[in-house]
C-alpha cells in the first residue's frame, strides 16, 4: 500500500494511471538504488503514465519503482515516496484509495436489515434538517 497521507492506494491502481510531481522527481533507466539519474522531473510536471511496478527488492531497490515508457518506447522508472506525487491527480483519474475500496466491500455485504436501516437513518436525518431549517426560516 502506498501513498500514506491521506489517501492510501494499492499499488495496483495506480496502472494506467499518469503521474504528476509535487516535488522534482529523478528518473531511472534501471530500477536500482544506486543506479544513476538521466533526467529530472519538476513539481507540477508530468512524470509519466506508469505502465507496471517493481517491489522493493534487498541489497538493489529500498523502495517501490514505477515503471513508464518514454516517446521511444524505451523504460524508464521512478522511485516512489509518499509526498512525491499529486494524489488529487490519480483519484481524478479514477484511482480507489484502500479505505474506499474497503467501505465499497461492506456496503455491497450489508444484509436487508441493514440496508433498509441506513436508508431510513439518512431520510430521518434529512427530514430533522428540512425541519429545522423550516423553523428557521418561520422565525425570521
Amino acid at each position: 500500500m502506498l501513498f500514506k497521507s491521506k489517501m492510501i492506494y494499492d499499488a495496483d491502481q495506480i496502472i494506467n494511471k499518469t503521474l504528476f510531481a509535487k516535488v522534482p522527481v529523478q528518473i531511472k533507466r534501471v530500477p536500482e538504488d544506486s543506479a544513476k539519474s538521466v533526467f529530472n522531473v519538476f513539481a507540477g510536471q508530468r512524470v509519466g503514465k506508469v505502465y507496471s511496478w517493481l517491489d522493493i527488492k534487498p541489497g538493489v531497490r529500498s523502495k517501490l519503482y514505477w515503471m513508464m515508457y518514454d516517446d521511444n518506447n524505451k523504460p524508464y522508472f521512478v522511485e516512489h515516496d509518499e509526498g512525491r506525487f499529486n494524489l488529487e491527480d490519480l483519484k481524478e483519474q479514477g484511482a480507489v484509495s484502500v479505505k474506499e475500496q474497503i467501505e465499497a466491500e461492506r456496503r455491497k455485504n450489508l444484509s436487508l436489515e441493514e440496508k433498509i436501516f441506513q436508508a431510513v437513518k439518512i431520510g430521518g436525518i434529512g427530514l430533522a434538517v428540512v425541519l429545522i431549517a423550516k423553523s428557521f426560516i418561520e422565525r425570521k
